[in-house]
């Protein structure tokens, strides 16, 4: 607990200093901010890298700070509460290099390159070095209490077992009649979107073809009004009037060439991504189809749990330091929805595209056989991107290593990898 007290005011000091509109008495010459693999299996998280020298000594005034700097640890230890135990470089050091978090070391001495040197010689002047390596001190933004580790962990269990239920259910409904019809129906749909789509790309790439013809024949015309301004040629023919005038308008019309071309070459890749899905066997059609149903729903689980325990944080006044960068998208989620927590309005704070396309559930009365009534749908899944989450891609990896060839075989996971992996769209907007 002492070594946190020390370490916890040290990080927000630093926040304090690396937050600082105009100008900051810790520059970017003896703070800075950088990226370390130091959380839960190995994960990378942002850490802190501060100059030991800034650290534990007084600056003098240079033409880098305004007036004499005093050492970073003094105006944490003005921060600390009272102690039995002095705060001496001897409790930083063994902080430092000691305390561990649930993920492990939260801290270390090492050498950090700056970008730039404010490093001063004998006279008072900068020895500007270009690449200024010094010794300092790096300390992870964030440190978790075991508390916090524990609910991640909950919260994690809760995310993979509600997944693995979806899975398990979807596939159970699409083996069912009904669950098989379904799925054929959304394949013929998808293809007659795909035949509709390949017209108006078509139609597209037509005009782009047009577009490149027209840009360049203009920089063509450009290249020639340059040609007759360097042989001196008539003003009323090339209308320059000095050499940077003519290479800039000539630079310019290069450059709409170049964008022409390359929005050309982006439909036409496309129409051969669309092309290609058509081309692919019904079976591969039909695997993509249910990696689709399930990452929909997947995503819809993983945002209604994370609502549920976003809501149950601020109730308690808990951090999130997980949920985004140092629990940056909690402190957002927070702030937009500040009027409907203080409703203690549920519905309002999910996504609006979660309330959308969330499940109905099916009523007491409503006939449960599988073959009269299938509880999933496709909609939405024009545009996968609203369901993307790097978690749910290292899960489905995972399941399909796992589960599908313990139950199905290898040939059942390869086929349904090979679905993802070639049907995968490189736009948005295309009908996956």
């Amino acid at each position: 607990v002492f070594y946190h007290c020390v370490l916890s005011n040290l990080i927000q000091v630093c926040d304090d200093e690396a937050t600082r509109p105009g100008y900051r008495q810790f520059g970017c010459g003896v703070l800075i901010q950088e990226e370390r693999p130091w959380g839960r299996k190995g994960e990378i998280v942002a850490v802190y890298a501060l100059s030991l020298d800034a650290l534990v000594r007084a600056t003098p005034a240079n033409q880098f700070i305004r007036e004499q700097r005093p050492p970073l640890y003094d105006i944490v230890k003005q921060r600390l509460p009272p102690s039995p135990f002095d705060y001496t470089l001897e409790v930083l050091k063994d902080a430092i290099t000691k305390y561990e978090g649930p993920y492990g070391h939260v801290a270390q001495l090492d050498k950090v390159r700056y970008d730039r040197c404010e490093c001063i010689d004998e006279y008072g002047k900068c020895k500007g070095h270009r690449q200024c390596i010094i010794p300092s001190v790096v300390i992870v933004r964030t440190i978790y209490s075991a508390a916090e580790a524990q609910r991640r962990a909950t919260e994690d269990g809760l995310i993979h077992t509600a997944w693995t239920k979806v899975w398990d259910t979807i596939d159970t409904q699409l083996e069912t009649r009904l669950g098989k019809f379904m799925q054929a129906q959304e394949m013929y749909r998808r293809q007659a979107d795909q035949g509709k789509y390949i017209k108006s790309l078509k139609a597209i790439i037509q005009e782009k073809s047009r577009s490149v013809k027209t840009a360049l024949e203009f920089c063509q015309a450009a290249e020639n009004r340059m040609h007759s301004f360097e042989v001196g040629g008539a003003y009323a023919f090339h209308r320059f009037r000095s050499v940077d005038e003519a290479t800039l308008f000539v630079r310019e019309a290069q450059d709409n060439v170049e964008l022409a071309r390359k929005e050309l070459k982006k439909s036409e890749k496309d129409l051969a991504h669309v092309k290609g899905f058509v081309k692919v066997s019904k079976k591969l059609q039909l695997q993509k189809i249910a990696l689709d149903l399930r990452q929909k729903y997947c995503a819809l689980e993983y945002e209604m749990i994370s609502d549920d325990q976003r809501r149950k944080a601020y109730e308690n006044g808990w951090r999130r330091p997980w949920d985004g960068p140092d629990g940056e998208h909690f402190r957002n989620w927070m702030h937009r929805n500040q009027s409907a927590l203080n409703a203690h309005n549920h519905e309002s704070t999910l996504p609006r595209w979660v309330t959308k396309l969330s499940v109905r559930p099916v009523s007491e009365n409503e006939d449960e056989d599988d073959d009269a009534k299938f509880q999933f749908n496709w909609v939405g899944t024009e545009n996968m991107n609203i369901f993307a989450n790097q978690r749910y891609q290292k899960f489905e990896e995972d399941y399909l290593k796992t589960v599908v060839e313990r139950t199905q075989g290898t040939d059942a996971a390869r086929e349904a990898r090979s679905a993802r992996s070639l049907l995968s769209s490189p736009d948005s907007s295309i009908r996956k």
